[in-house]
């Protein structure tokens, strides 16, 4: 195989997703390629590929044909000009990118919310301005933000980053608006959720921090 080409999961519609032969990416001015360790499947991605209307609607938020994949780590490849500065990382350093593509110009950007981006391209959905990591290499937009990861993190713990990022801020704000008590909790205060599921894991964990040690936490799961 050449070296102009890579193997890539390529989302052309609904439930019409195809492992193709593409372009192998080049970075540009303080952009970066990685070459990608693990990409991992989100329900959101699900989503996608059954042909729901948030993604496929009158207006379709999804740009195909993309490469789908937003939960993915892997090695710094090639660094455009002026790259390893402005990311802080090296030629084969270990990193992740958060899932926003942030457009850097909106209000919410210009402010530093840069999550809350008006024009909002993640990972995975949005062609060319954001393809996946569901390929053998990929490329780091000038605008995402990246980090590296500690070497003593394994490779297995380092393919759930960013889902797990995900699960705690859902988690949080599950139990915010549960009311549930974690700075000051009641003795008598009882919390259940359900298991195995990453999302449930982390409310698990947001309700037994130190200062919630005396919560009893009820974990249901089901019979297969």
């Amino acid at each position: 195989m050449d070296n102009d080409t890579m193997t890539a999961v390529v989302c052309h519609g609904p439930k019409d997703y195809r492992v193709e032969r593409i372009a192998h990416p080049v970075p540009g001015p303080r952009e970066m390629v990685l070459r990608i360790a693990a990409c991992g499947i989100c329900a959101s991605d699900c989503k996608c590929w059954s042909g729901a209307k948030m993604f496929w609607g009158s207006n379709p938020w999804v740009k195909a044909p993309v490469v789908p994949g937003h939960e993915f780590f892997g090695y710094v490849e090639a660094l455009g000009p002026g790259a390893a500065e402005h990311f802080g990382v090296a030629s084969g350093d270990k990193v992740i990118a958060e899932q926003i593509v942030p457009c850097d110009r909106c209000r919410y950007c210009r402010s530093g919310q840069y999550w809350m981006c008006e024009v909002h391209n993640i990972f995975g959905f949005q062609r060319e301005v954001a393809d996946g990591g569901m390929a053998d290499f990929m490329r780091i937009p000038a605008t995402a933000r990246v980090h590296r990861i500690p070497e003593q993190i394994s490779l297995e713990d380092a393919a759930i980053i960013t889902g797990d990022d995900r699960a705690h801020r859902i988690a949080i704000r599950a139990v915010r608006i549960a009311r549930v008590r974690v700075d000051r909790p009641r003795r008598d205060q009882r919390v259940a959720t359900r298991i195995p599921d990453l999302t449930s894991e982390c409310f698990v964990d947001v309700c037994s921090t130190r200062r919630a040690r005396d919560r009893r936490c009820l974990v249901v799961d089901h019979s297969p």
